[in-house]
C-alpha cells in the first residue's frame, strides 16, 4: 500500500519519523509537506516528498508547471480539481498548495494520506467527498482538546469535515471522546498508544535508585503555557519555604520571558536551572541524573516523555490533565496531582521526597511494566499496520 504521511513540512518531530520506520516495513511511505527542496528524495531509508514552497514566487512557478505536466497525464482529474479550487473562498496561494498536494499524491499513486494535524484538514476539505485515496486523521492534545475552544473556524471545520474522514488515530480514550464531539464517529476512531522500544533505553537505565541530599526534579518540553511551568516553580518555591532542598531543571526552557521571569520574581534563581533544547541522547543523560521527573501541564494528550522517563526507571510526578492518568496511575505507576494546583503539585513532592526507597523502586517496577503492556513497540506496529488496512 502506498502511505503518505502529511506532516505540514519536511522537518517531521521523532514520533513521526518513527511511525514512518514501523509502516515503511510492511507499506510503501513518504513523509510529505512543504520544503524549500524542489524533488523527492530519501533518507535512511525513508522516503520525503517535497509538496509546495512557503516562497510565493517559487510556488507559483511550481504550479505552473504541475497543472501543465497533471494535465497532460490525468485530464479529468486536473479539470476536477480546478473546478474544486474555483469555487473555494480559501486564499490563492493556499488553493496552489492544495493543487500541488492533490495532484502530487496521485501522481505518486498514494492510496492512503494520513494527516499528522488535525488543523491540516483544511487542504484536504475539498476532497472528502471524492474516493481519489482514503484520509486518516490523527488526533493529538492541544488540536483536539485547547484550539477548538479559542479558534471558531478551527471548530467549524472540524464539524465539517470530521464526519468525512475516512479513519482516525486517537493518541488517548480522553482525546477519542473530544473529537466525536466535533462528529467523528465512535466506530472510526481507533486508539494506538505511543510505542517504545524499551531494550534501547538499557544504556540509559537507571539500575540502582537512590537520592542525594538534593532533590533533583526534571522537567523536558516546548516553551508553551500549556506546559505549565509557572506552576511548577511555584511549588518549587512551597518545597523551599519547607525547609527541602531541591533543584528543578527545565530543558528546552532557556529563552523563555516568562519562566525567566517567574524565576527571578519567586526568588529561585540559584535552584533552577533553564537549559535550551537538547539532542535526544543527551536528554535521556539528563533524565539518567535526575531524581524525578515532573510534568506540570495544564493539557496534555500522553506525553512520550513519561513513557520514555518510566522505561528509563525515572519516577514521575504528573498532573492529572486529560490523557495522563490512562499511564499514570497514582502511587502504583507514578504520582499525580491536580491539575494547577500548586500546593497540591507541592504535596505530592514533599510526600515523594520522604518516600521509602523501597517504595520507590516497586512504583518504578510496576511502571516499566505498565509500559511493556501499553505501549509495547510490537503491538504499536501491528496496530498501525492494521490501521492503514481499515
Amino acid at each position: 500500500m502506498n502511505i503518505a504521511i502529511y506532516n505540514g513540512n519536511l522537518q517531521p518531530t521523532t514520533f513521526v519519523l518513527r511511525l514512518a520506520q514501523v509502516v515503511n516495513e510492511e507499506h510503501t511511505v513518504l513523509v510529505s509537506g512543504t520544503s524549500p527542496k524542489l524533488f523527492k528524495h530519501e533518507q535512511k531509508g525513508i522516503g520525503f516528498l517535497p509538496t509546495d514552497s512557503n516562497n510565493k514566487i517559487v510556488l507559483v512557478v511550481q504550479f505552473c508547471l504541475k497543472l501543465l505536466t497533471f494535465f497532460l497525464v490525468h485530464p479529468k482529474k486536473c479539470k476536477h480539481f480546478i473546478s474544486l479550487l474555483r469555487t473555494s473562498k480559501k486564499p490563492i496561494q493556499t488553493k496552489l498548495k492544495q493543487f500541488l498536494i492533490w495532484s502530487k499524491f496521485i501522481s505518486n499513486k498514494v492510496e492512503v494520506v494520513h494527516i499528522q494535524w488535525a488543523s491540516h484538514i483544511y487542504l484536504f476539505e475539498e476532497l472528502l467527498d471524492d474516493s481519489y485515496f482514503k484520509t486518516m486523521v490523527s488526533l493529538r492534545g492541544r488540536l483536539i482538546n485547547i484550539t477548538p475552544l479559542t479558534e471558531a473556524n478551527l471548530k467549524a471545520l472540524y464539524h465539517k469535515t470530521f464526519p468525512k474522514v475516512n479513519q482516525f488515530h486517537a493518541v488517548t480514550h480522553h482525546i477519542k471522546k473530544q473529537a466525536m464531539i466535533y462528529g467523528a464517529a465512535e466506530d472510526k476512531i481507533k486508539v494506538i498508544y505511543s510505542g517504545v522500544e524499551v531494550d534501547t533505553f538499557e544504556l540509559f537505565k537507571k539500575k540502582d535508585y537512590s537520592r542525594g541530599e538534593t532533590l533533583n526534579m526534571l522537567s523536558v518540553g516546548r516553551q508553551h503555557w500549556k506546559k505549565g511551568y509557572n506552576y511548577a516553580l511555584e511549588a518549587l518555591r512551597v518545597v523551599l519555604d519547607n525547609d527541602i532542598k531541591a533543584s528543578f531543571t527545565i530543558i528546552g526552557a532557556a529563552d523563555s520571558e516568562e519562566i525567566i521571569y517567574t524565576v527571578h520574581d519567586l526568588n529561585i534563581k540559584d535552584d533552577v536551572s533553564l537549559t535550551s533544547k537538547m539532542d535526544y541522547k543527551d536528554v535521556l543523560k539528563e533524565m539518567q541524573k535526575a531524581d524525578v521527573l515532573v510534568l506540570p501541564s495544564v493539557s496534555e494528550g500522553l506525553a512520550n516523555v513519561v513513557i520514555e522517563a518510566m522505561a528509563l526507571g525515572l519516577p514521575v510526578i504528573s498532573t492529572n490533565a486529560v490523557g495522563m492518568s490512562e499511564l499514570v496511575i497514582h502511587k502504583e505507576t507514578g504520582l499525580l496531582f491536580e491539575n494547577r494546583d500548586v500546593n497540591n503539585l507541592a504535596e505530592i513532592i514533599m510526600n515523594f521526597n520522604t518516600m521509602p526507597q523501597k517504595d520507590i523502586e516497586n512504583m518504578s517496577t510496576k511502571a516499566l511494566q505498565k509500559v511493556i503492556e501499553q505501549h509495547n513497540w510490537k503491538t504499536f506496529k501491528q496496530n498501525f499496520n492494521d490501521f492503514y488496512r481499515c
